[in-house]
């Protein structure tokens, strides 16, 4: 096999073995092709080169993306995030991970969908006229202000900052994290009341 392999015999691409070799062509492993040697070493290897090359393909897309612009600025490892570890209700869970995903109705998100620019996709609850983000449903806009003060501590609501926002984003308190969860689901329900 190892001979179709290397004489380039692809069977249009069906062949197993240049398959495999192309694999590790394409991953900088191909000595472990020509020692013809599979152990547990060259497993890990193969293991953690692929792991690897899918990390640093996940930092380069959501650092280029202009959708996930401020997700970029507090997810920095390739890990699961600690609000899905800590035992914390699922509903909190589930509208944190909304919230982070964009997978919400804010209207930078809602503008996208109908080619507003991006700087036009200004917040409807407020009189600010600035871009209605996750930074500013969560820190900022002066209609959540009570829930703010309920969840949050003072110096969250006072001066909100980028810095603020990239803590509260990548807070490991359980508690914490459980007060977000219960501002994004009251906030999110003041907002789009059913």
């Amino acid at each position: 096999m190892t001979n179709y392999a290397n004489n380039g015999c692809t069977y249009g691409s069906l062949n197993y073995a240049y398959q495999v070799k192309t694999l590790l062509q394409k991953n900088g492993l191909m000595h472990i092709w020509i020692s013809q040697r599979i152990d547990r070493h060259a497993i890990l290897q193969i293991t953690e080169r692929i792991k690897d090359i899918y990390k640093q393909t996940w930092c380069a897309y959501i650092n280029e993306s202009n959708r996930l612009s401020l997700y970029c600025v507090y997810k920095h490892i390739f890990e699961m995030d600690k609000y899905l570890i800590h035992n914390i209700d699922t509903k909190y869970q589930l509208i944190i991970t909304k919230f982070r995903l964009y997978a919400n109705n804010l209207s930078i998100e809602t503008g996208r969908y109908i080619n507003i620019e991006r700087e036009m996709r200004i917040c409807t609850q407020c009189n600010m006229k600035v871009v209605e983000d996750q930074y500013h449903f969560l820190l900022v806009c002066p209609k959540y202000r009570n829930l703010r003060q309920i969840y949050f501590k003072h110096y969250f609501c006072v001066f909100p900052t980028k810095q603020i926002f990239i803590g509260l984003m990548s807070s490991q308190s359980r508690k914490m994290l459980i007060n977000i969860g219960k501002y994004l689901l009251n906030s999110f329900k003041i907002r789009n009341p059913i």
